[in-house]
């Protein structure tokens, strides 16, 4: 494993609130939805053309 150079107290602190708050955030955002590959494709070819 590489040796990383140590870091602050206040950002390690920092770095665990970041991931803490997208961690409630996902958790909020509701439950997943199921994903159209096909639609997907049709939008995008409809958008960009193809």
């Amino acid at each position: 494993m590489a040796h990383k150079t140590p870091i602050s107290l206040d950002e390690h602190s920092a770095q665990v609130k970041a991931s803490v708050d997208a961690l409630i955030a996902g958790e909020e955002s509701g439950l997943p939805r199921t994903f159209d590959n096909e639609d997907f494709l049709k939008r995008m070819r409809d958008r960009h053309g193809r």
